[in-house]
């Protein structure tokens, strides 16, 4: 289906497809474009697929500020474009908008990625789940003294551990040789191994002079772009790496097909919580996800009956942009309290300082709604009193023994409530 839309992926010699292994991968499993620049592949050519569609009408620079709902659902949207406000009328509204790494100061996402869909549904009364569990890549590409937290770290891709990279200190000693899976162990146990060099300040570097050597520059183009704007030549010299907020598992709660708990209200991508990456997301599965499920969700929408609208209710308005300073306290309290490694005396010191800040926030600042998201993902984190992928206690190493928990929101507060069962979505 991609390479019908003109997505051209890597192949060998022999012409078969050119496969990749990462991160707690069994077997080369990823397809790949471009070397590192499958991402921008895909955008590329989808990209030029919906401008040659007659029925999409793209609207540049226009951000939704609400959504619409009435007795039955979702009637419509929002819209600010131009420095104008229109009401789009729809039985159906579908949110793609990422996910909340930009929450965080040191983090691989755009800083706009603060988790303005699921401030939308929230508003709207979806069910939001399993907020707590945010993955940290374990190599963000971070030189000693560069500022963190002005714009989002370059990514030194797990492909370069799958090609033999290896992690080490200032002295080229191996930092994961304990470790089983080693380079190639699941995210989270990665990141957790490098934690507490971060902690103490010691720097951390990706080594893939060895491996890969000479052919650095055109197996992967793009990690070498960003290096040498860094002032870092992988070809002389390790890459100074550090782990950072890089993908939400948690997010909207929705069926197989991307419906969320409010009639209408579709969700796709990183800002879904569709079941599918469980508590840790593996390597490369977040494309994948959303090709399927973004099919899906189209065929379910355009199968089905439209709703009648009933009356109209606001569901809350999207705050201004601020200036960035704004968000940088929020970013400063979920890196300290919500980072690799939590506890519940940090998250409890995250709550209160969270609490503090919103009460001198102004109501319908950006930064309110920041707060609110955050406030949703602490309360999330104390509540799972256990370890389970990206979500580590270290007061409570062990899994609950229990029912899995689930994470419910109020329209008219911040409140989350957690119930032993799951009647909205069985993970598959």
């Amino acid at each position: 289906m991609l390479e019908a839309a003109g997505v051209r992926f890597d192949r060998g010699e022999d012409g078969t497809p050119d496969l990749a292994r990462e991160g707690a991968h069994g077997r080369s499993r990823v397809l790949h474009a471009g070397g590192d620049r499958s991402g921008a592949e895909l955008a590329r050519a989808l990209a030029g697929a919906v401008a040659r569609t007659p029925s999409i009408r793209v609207l540049e620079r226009t951000r939704v500020t609400r959504i619409l709902t009435g007795a039955c659902g979702v009637t419509g949207a929002v819209l600010e474009r131009d420095g104008r406000t229109e009401c789009l009328p729809a039985s159906d509204v579908v949110l793609a908008t990422g996910g909340i790494g930009g929450l965080f100061l040191a983090t691989t996402n755009p800083l706009s990625n603060w988790g303005a869909g699921l401030y939308l549904a929230f508003r709207a009364g979806a069910v939001l789940r399993d907020l707590e569990f945010v993955q940290f890549h374990p190599t963000a590409i971070c030189p000693p003294g560069h500022a963190i937290g002005d714009a989002a770290l370059p990514l030194a891709s797990e492909a370069l551990r799958g090609e033999g990279a290896t992690l080490v200190d200032r002295h080229g000693t191996r930092l994961l040789a304990h470790l089983p899976g080693a380079e190639l162990a699941a995210r989270d146990s990665v990141s957790r191994a490098l934690w507490p060099h971060v902690q103490r300040g010691e720097p951390i570097f990706l080594d893939p002079r060895t491996t890969i050597g000479a052919d650095f520059p055109h197996h992967f183009p793009g990690i070498a772009t960003a290096c040498h704007a860094l002032g870092i030549d992988p070809l002389r010299g390790p890459i100074p790496v550090r782990p950072a907020a890089h993908y939400h598992m948690g997010g909207i709660a929705t069926d197989r097909d991307g419906q969320s708990s409010v009639p209408g209200l579709w969700a796709v991508g990183e800002v879904a919580s569709t079941g599918l990456h469980g508590a840790n997301r593996l390597a490369s599965n977040s494309l994948l996800e959303a090709v399927v499920f973004a099919t899906r969700t189209a065929r379910a929408i355009s199968g089905r009956e439209a709703r009648r609208a009933g009356p109209l209710r606001d569901a809350g308005h999207m705050p201004d942009a601020e200036p960035a300073g704004a968000a940088r306290a929020v970013r400063r309290i979920l890196d300290e309290g919500l980072g690799v490694v939590r506890s519940e005396r940090g998250l409890n010191r995250t709550r209160e300082a969270l609490a503090a800040m919103r009460r001198d926030t102004p109501a319908n600042s950006r930064r309110a709604a920041m707060i609110a998201i955050a406030e949703l993902i602490t309360q999330g984190a104390l509540a799972r009193a256990e370890s389970r992928g990206a979500h580590w206690r270290s007061d409570a190493p062990g899994l609950w023994p229990g029912p899995p928990l689930r994470s419910l929101q109020s329209r008219d507060s911040h409140r989350v409530d957690f119930q032993s069962e799951d009647p909205v979505h069985e993970p598959w």
